[in-house]
């Protein structure tokens, strides 16, 4: 019975929707009953009435009529009727009765008929009519059934809290609305009345006490929809004023503009809901007159029964049209329209009448000293959904107060932008836009407070225009425009009135319809909630923590200041961390957590977007006005570029004076671009008619200015719509940093870092701080380097005359130390301020009125002049897209304009960016601590990790490219690239073991080559676009040598290049062989690795290549000691399985001699005594006899800290599963039914996502398990390389913490430093030095027999002997953290670095490999050589190939890389026929082809990877260095392996003056033992220095050459 009452309410809703079908499908009479039954229904309804037993009489009285409706239309379905009422007859018609069978009279078969062509809404009316009927029968019968009696309830018991009143509603009932009235008691005896609304207490909700109540679901649906129907009901209101304007303009007459005026006014009421629900009444009755006045003139009546027009009036302009095709449509339209008045109605009604119910509740309440409002202390129940879906509104009401008001301008933009004509409205519009951003722009504070006056003037003037377009449409008001106003028609076209056709009318009426609506919805309801929530004052709409991003609040502290922290701060945030096999096992708590903990890292992501776009939006705001005024060249826009000069030249106020200007200039440029579209405008007014020696010319100064007709006005305002919307999205940031700022009680200066924690200090703790650093000063650091590459790449995209000075620039800049650039760099960008303008005032040129001629417009010669020196022409103005280069220049010079201000501001004080001062004296000094941690030696952090793998590489990264820029250009240029590649590639890291100036100097020559070939090329540009037909044929070898050719990549498309005129095909250098983009790339990576070298990382790799160069043959040794030892464990194997095979003899000898006893005899023979053996002999032998003795133990006196075993370098992380068994006899503890419910709750359902995380689980352990064993599988061939990888690394930190390794001495012009002594003499030494100090070693150290060779103790030390670069490792463990494992890595890391492991272990392979790939691809004489030495030398050397082999190899493959690139030119003989497989050329491996040193370049770099890893692993060089000993003359004594000098003192003294002065006259000094001498000690020493001249003995060296190459043969 509960679910038939929900039936037989919205059965009511169904009766009216039938009746409404079956009357307005056919209008007749009888649907004229009908319809006028439904409208005095629903407006009853609307009246707040219950249509109940009454409605079902009505009903009940209806059906006959529809019965005897439907049997007549049935009946006039067969042929008598129709033939006696035709179907145009009177009643036909007034009855809507229409055929829809025919019957054709000579058909002699009755039964066959014909389907009328009716409307389908004459088909569909009689099953309207059938279901309305329907459901006529089963409402009345619900609705005349009587009511169930209420149920006896138990006796009340009364209390405090015993309610008087209490709702029986349905929904209290099932739901507990809030809005419940209830009076209480206390037991006082006074009365509380309690509720949401105060004034809401119906009189008729009186009942007893309602039992809990659990509704169903679909009880919990129909409570769904009746919420959504509240809230509808409830803003019926907007609804009703939205209805009245689309009703308006879907049919337009003058009795619905009635409702466009009625709507617009109630629009512009202060209280408009209370003035829409005042005038329903009277909008309902109106709305009743049109539905009857169009159901009338929708019935089929002739013109003569209903005329249209009445003494010359026009029924139908006023609203009274008549409907022939389908009248049923619009009478539906208008129906759904008055269903929202209804609604409106009905709210009325209802408040009316809850009014009158509490005034009558408060009169009868009043003698109770009732207390009307909430009382405290009174129990409410709220919904659990109700609150989420308050939640919900909330959220969403915040959004659309945030996000409406753009809403509403960019439909104002787009009203404004859109349209096939431009007329005067939307010129208005678009200005009332510019307006709206223009005052957001400059002003926050004043756009605040004029935008309500802004609203209401939009709204208004936006009526004005509708009601304007709208009484335009009807008759002959475009004649009382031009009669009364004295408008010309013409000029109403302009202005925006226009006729349209009635397809056209609707969509040209509903846009400005639809922006009044959303506007007045913005000035209505949520103007007042957006002026609070962009009030910085309103604490209250503050979500986030103040204290949560310390970091961004600091940020706007001014740069210089270094941020003192306390030990508790720390940069880096702390991550939530979690095991991914653990997420299914995550409870719902912990879930919530982490969802938490993710989107407060959301939030601060969101902050730190937004602060670096408050750092750098001003750049690209100022790169966007360069760009409009690039791509829309005109004179206007030279104001623009003048203030973009001034802006990036001076500071912080220019830049927001010249964007704020540019935005204003912009936008009227905008606005007067639209106002010249308009047709009144002409633009043959504007033209100039010059005379030239060609001819006339016939230009327009409109089109100089900007102005264009166009029939798309998006496409020609577009740049400057574009810089308005970054101007303002720029704004919009500023406004948010600042206001969030103010709302936090932050400073409100502007920020100037991201990070402004992290300083120089914090930069070398891991990869996340680094990058921290590099994101607030970056710039500050690599300045000048990236200033200099956009220098080079500006160069290489212009190639013209300012290219020219702009390589005259670089010729000084890069070679100038950094104070004198500090200097003369204002010169710099002054030069690039300065020429800018003058560069754009060549793209605009002069005025057309002016009709200047100019002299290159006469020849080509003198045309390519003006392209290349960028002068300004009228008929081929200059590219001004090439200014886009400048720009970008300027800005960056600018930037470093200011840090070099800020490095004089901080000259001699701590900067927290770290100093840009030279660093390179450093080097030499003594006691000097590096202050970067070593990298190399401790790998604490990926960031360690990474500076190493970019550090050490990009050395050979660089001498790649610069190989590839040689190969790639086929010109006396690239012989340049080829040989300085090869000289640094020769000496490999050996390189920087040189002084550091000395490795500045030497790669300051490699820049200059680089820097004076791209200046060369760059001038060779004016012979190539210029004068190149002019030089002569037989010149055309130079021409190619010089790759001289012409780069134009913006010019003139009316531009011939002269190159194709007389030049012959010989002439032509390819494309590909022009330009400067290899030179450019090479520059980066050059300046980049000089940048390098003046860091104190590059101190690190210093250190790093002497350890190794100390540790040169100590792989070897390792790797000679691990095979002796390896043999050395064979031979015992051996030797245990002989003594065991010794000792079963004597056994098996024993026990013959006790079987046989006396008749024993010995074998004489083996013969015999395989024989004479039987099974026997082994019956006392048992199984476990046969294995091998155990293993003696030998005690080694190794430094087990120095030398980790093999066993130790496997790095496999082990999984152990821990299983604990349970005893069964264990007894059952008692437990509780709550234990019982947890234990059921935490147990682990199987559900389908439990299995498909389960599957996912499964999987990734599987494969990472595969990862495992793969990782196992490859480090067990690695074994060996790694044990000595890490035995190596343990002794070089040994070396690097307990010596002094830097002793050492430099020889020669090229001052190559040299090892003072092997590892295990340092070492020693050092232990002296601690034993005299009084300190104790921990641990043993090594000691080797093959060290105890002399080493002089008055050897020439360099000045950096007592430098100390690595601190103890305990301040770095505390600084820096500890050293990272491979442990604590990913399997996927793992896994990776065995494959690397498995590489460098077998790095000769890899050559080898690279070699034969590399006679694959070329298959040449030339490349043959390499792989015959690997196999008649490298393969067969044991145990690997020596370091002559792969010297020869390198020298080898860059012997024939420059034979290649010499026969690569055009001038040499055989260049053509290169197909031909026989050509010898093409044999030799000489003919031209591209990349053709490609693979060489690999062949070297892999081949020098091998040598790198060879050095570093020790066995580069086969025996340990040991120094000469540079002394002077006299005699000497050995002494603890030191050469003692037996005389004085004073002798020892003067020893490096004298070495100095034999290292200046080239001597070498011989260490002899004297003959005669007078010493008793065999241990005095008699050395002679002898002057000698190398090449005194370079023909006794030539001969033995020859000797040895003869030998080889």
């Amino acid at each position: 019975m509960k679910y038939i009452s929900y039936f037989v309410t919205v059965g009511r809703y169904c009766v009216l929707i039938a009746l409404c079908s079956a009357a307005v499908l056919r209008p007749s009479i009888l649907g004229g009953l009908y319809f006028l039954i439904f409208l005095s229904s629903a407006t009853w309804w609307a009246c707040y009435k219950q249509l109940r037993k009454g409605f079902a009489i009505l009903l009940r009285c209806l059906m006959p009529v529809v019965f005897i409706h439907l049997s007549a239309t049935y009946a006039y379905q067969f042929q008598w009727p129709q033939e006696l009422l035709e179907k145009n007859n009177s009643y036909a018609r007034y009855f809507g009765l229409r055929p829809l069978v025919l019957y054709n009279s000579t058909e002699d078969d009755t039964r066959r008929f014909i389907y009328a062509d009716e409307e389908w809404a004459s088909y569909v009316n009689p099953i309207a009519l059938y279901l309305l009927y329907y459901l006529l029968a089963l409402e009345s019968k619900g609705l005349l059934k009587p009511e169930e009696a209420v149920e006896e309830r138990q006796p009340l018991t009364l209390g405090e809290t015993t309610p008087l009143i209490q709702g029986v509603s349905p929904s209290t009932k099932r739901y507990g609305s809030g809005k419940r009235s209830t009076i209480f008691q206390d037991s006082t005896g006074s009365v509380t009345v309690t509720g949401e609304n105060t004034e809401d207490i119906p009189l008729d909700e009186l009942g007893a006490i309602e039992d809990d109540y659990k509704p169903t679901v679909f009880e919990n649906v129909i409570f769904a929809l009746e919420s959504i129907l509240q809230l509808i009901i409830r803003s019926s209101y907007i609804g009703t004023n939205i209805i009245m304007m689309a009703w308006s303009i879907t049919y337009l007459s003058w009795i619905t503009f009635v409702l466009l005026i009625w709507a617009n006014l109630i629009w512009l009421v202060p209280n408009q809901r209370k003035s829409m629900l005042y005038s329903s009444p009277f909008l309902v009755v109106y709305a009743i007159f049109l539905l009857i006045s169009a159901y009338i003139y929708s019935m089929d009546l002739t013109d003569e029964e209903l005329p249209t027009a009445l003494d010359g009036v026009n029924l139908e302009e006023i609203g009274f049209m008549k409907v022939r095709v389908l009248p049923c449509v619009p009478l539906y339209i208008k129906c759904l329209y008055t269903i929202m008045f209804w609604v409106t109605l009905r709210q009325y009604m209802q408040e009316r009448l809850e009014q009158r119910q509490t005034s009558a509740l408060a009169d009868m309440v009043a003698p109770l000293q009732v207390t009307v409002g909430t009382a405290a202390g009174v129990n409410k129940e709220q919904e659990k959904g109700s609150k989420i879906m308050e939640k919900i509104g909330n959220y969403i009401k915040r959004f659309l107060t945030k996000f409406w008001i753009w809403i509403v301008a960019i439909t104002l933009f787009a009203v404004a932008i859109t349209g096939q004509r431009m007329t005067g409205f939307r010129i208005i519009y678009m200005a009332l836009f510019l307006i709206f951003i223009l005052s957001f722009q400059i002003s926050f504070r004043i756009w605040r407070k004029m935008m309500f006056g802004f609203w209401l003037v939009v709204i208004i003037y936006s009526m004005i225009n509708l009601v304007m377009v709208y009484t335009y449409q009807f008759k002959n008001f475009e004649t009382y425009w031009t009669k009364y106003l004295h408008i010309p028609e013409e000029q109403q076209f302009d202005i925006g009135l226009e006729k349209f056709e009635i397809k056209q009318l609707f969509v040209r009426l509903v846009i400005p319809t639809f922006f009044v609506i959303i506007t007045v919805i913005q000035l209505h309801y949520f103007h007042k909630d957006f002026m609070e929530l962009s009030d910085p004052n309103n604490v209250s709409i503050l979500r986030e923590d103040v204290h949560e991003n310390e970091d961004l609040d600091q940020s706007s502290m001014q740069g210089g200041a270094v941020v003192e922290r306390s030990e508790m701060d720390d940069t880096t945030s702390t991550s939530v961390k979690f095991d991914f096999y653990e997420l299914g096992n995550m409870s719902s708590i912990q879930v919530q957590h982490l969802a938490e903990s993710w989107l407060k890292k959301l939030h601060h992501l969101k902050n730190l977007i937004y602060l670096f776009l408050e750092l750098h939006m001003i750049k690209v705001v100022l790169l966007f006005a360069m760009l409009i005024c690039v791509y829309d060249t005109c004179a206007l826009y030279f104001p623009i570029i003048i203030l973009i000069s001034l802006a990036l030249t001076f500071g912080r106020p220019m830049q927001l004076f010249a964007i704020y200007m540019s935005s204003l200039m912009v936008s009227v440029l905008l606005l007067a671009r639209m106002i010249y579209q308009i047709k009144y405008i002409t633009p043959g007014n504007w033209n100039v008619t010059c005379e030239f020696q060609n001819g006339l010319n016939i230009t327009n100064n409109a089109h100089w200015l900007g102005f264009d007709k166009t029939n798309s006005v998006p496409r020609l305002v577009k740049w400057n719509i574009t810089y308005i919307l970054i101007v303002t999205l720029w704004s919009v940031i500023l406004i948010r940093q600042h206001y969030y700022r103010i709302s936090r009680g932050k400073p409100t200066t502007r920020a100037f870092f991201m990070f402004p924690k992290v300083t120089r200090v914090d930069a070398d703790k891991d990869l996340k701080t680094c990058l921290k650093y590099l994101a607030n000063y970056g710039f500050y650091k690599f300045g000048v380097e990236i200033t200099l590459m956009v220098t080079v790449a500006l160069i290489g995209i212009r190639m013209d005359m300012y290219a020219v000075m702009y390589s005259l620039w670089l010729c000084i800049l890069f070679s100038l130390k950094r104070s004198t650039l500090s200097k003369i760099w204002i010169f710099y960008l002054a030069f690039i301020a300065v020429a800018l303008p003058i560069q754009y005032f060549m793209a605009i040129g002069l005025p057309p009125t002016l009709c200047q001629a100019f002299p290159w417009d006469q020849t080509k010669m003198f045309r390519a002049l003006q392209d290349w020196a960028y002068l300004l022409d009228t008929i081929n103005p200059p590219p001004a897209k090439k200014l886009i280069c400048d720009f970008i220049l300027l800005l960056v010079v600018s930037r470093q304009w200011v840090v070099f201000r800020i490095e004089r501001r901080y000259a001699g004080s701590n900067y927290a960016g770290g100093s840009n001062e030279s660093i390179i004296h450093h080097a030499e000094e003594k006691d000097f601590k590096i202050p970067v941690p070593d990298f190399i030696t401790y790998v604490r952090s990926y960031l360690d990790i990474f500076k190493k793998g970019i550090l050490l590489s990009f050395l050979w990264v660089t001498l790649a490219i610069v190989f590839l820029a040689g190969t790639n250009r086929v010109n006396i240029f690239s012989v340049g690239y080829l040989i300085g590649a090869f000289v640094f590639l020769w000496h490999g890291s050996d390189f920087y073991l040189r002084p550091i100036p000395k490795i500045l100097k030497q790669w300051q020559w490699l820049l200059g080559y680089n820097v004076t070939v791209i200046f060369l090329k760059t001038a060779f540009q004016i012979l190539g676009c210029v004068f190149i037909q002019d030089i002569p044929t037989n010149c055309c070898w130079l021409i190619q040598l010089l790759g001289i050719g012409c780069v134009r990549k913006f010019g003139n498309v009316d531009l011939v290049d002269p190159r194709n005129i007389d030049d012959p095909p010989i002439c032509k250098v390819p494309r590909e062989f022009i330009g400067i983009a290899w030179d450019g790339i090479c520059f980066g990576l050059l300046i980049m690795q000089r940048r390098i070298f003046n860091s104190y990382n590059f101190f690190h790799i210093v250190d790093e290549t002497k350890a190794t160069t100390i540790l040169a043959s100590r792989g070897a040794e390792l790797i000679e000691e691990m095979r002796l030892k390896t043999m050395k464990e064979q031979e015992e194997m051996e030797y245990r399985v002989l003594e065991k095979i010794k000792m079963k003899m004597d056994r098996i000898k024993a026990n013959q001699q006790k079987i046989q006893a006396a008749s024993y005899t010995d074998k004489g023979s083996h013969a015999v005594a395989i024989r004479s053996g039987d099974y026997y002999m082994f019956d006392d032998l048992e199984d476990d006899e046969i294995d091998l003795l155990p293993e003696e133990k030998t005690v080694e006196n190794e430094d087990a800290s120095s030398k980790p075993t093999i066993s130790e370098i496997e790095e496999h992380e082990r999984r152990s599963v821990r299983i604990q068994d349970i005893p069964e006899d264990e007894d059952p503890q008692p437990g509780t039914s709550k234990d019982e419910d947890i234990s059921e709750l935490t147990e682990s359902k199987d559900t389908v996502g439990n299995k498909i995380l389960n599957c996912f689980l499964f999987i990734s352990a599987f494969i990472e398990s595969a990862m495992v064993s793969l990782t196992k599988f490859l480090n067990r061939y690695s074994r060996d390389y790694r044990y000595v990888l890490k035995v190596l690394a343990k002794e070089k930190k040994i070396l690097k913490e307990r010596t002094n390794y830097n002793i050492g001495y430099r020889l020669g012009s090229s001052q190559v430093w040299h090892p003072a002594g092997s590892y295990h003499s340092l070492l020693r030494q050092s232990v002296m030095v601690s034993m005299q100090n009084g300190e104790t070693e921990d641990k043993p150290l090594d000691s080797d027999a093959s060290d105890t060779k002399a080493v002089a103790t008055s050897l020439p030390y360099s000045s950096e002997q007592d430098r100390k670069t690595t601190p103890s490792p305990d301040s770095l463990t505390q600084e820096f953290g500890e050293e990272m494992s491979s442990q604590d890595q990913p399997t996927i890391v793992k896994l990776l670095l065995a494959f690397w492991y498995i590489i460098m272990s077998r790095s000769e392979v890899l050559c080898y490999f690279v070699i034969f790939l590399n006679q694959i691809k070329t298959a040449t004489f030339l490349s043959l050589p390499l792989p015959l030495m690997v196999f008649f030398w490298g393969s067969l050397t044991i145990p690997r190939p020596t370091k002559t082999f792969w010297v020869t190899i390198i020298a080898y493959t860059e012997v024939i890389v420059l034979i290649k690139c010499v026969f690569q030119f055009d001038i040499m003989p055989g260049n053509a026929n290169t197909h031909d497989p026989f050509y010898p050329p093409r044999i030799i491996g000489t003919y031209r082809q591209k990349n053709y040193a490609l693979w060489d370049l690999l062949l070297l770099l892999v081949v020098f990877f091998h040598r790198v890893l060879l050095k570093s692993m020790g066995i580069w060089s086969s025996t340990t260095p040991v120094p000469a000993a540079l002394i002077s003359d006299g005699d000497y004594k050995l002494e603890d392996s030191q050469l003692v000098p037996v005389s004085s003192g004073s002798q020892r003294n003067g020893t490096e003056n004298e070495i100095s002065q034999s290292i200046s006259s080239q001597k070498i000094s011989t260490p002899k033992k004297s003959e005669s001498t007078t010493h008793d000690d065999e241990n005095v020493l008699s050395v002679e220095t002898v002057e000698t001249r190398p090449m005194d003995y370079f023909p006794q060296a030539l001969n033995l050459y020859n000797i040895q190459i003869c030998g080889w043969f």
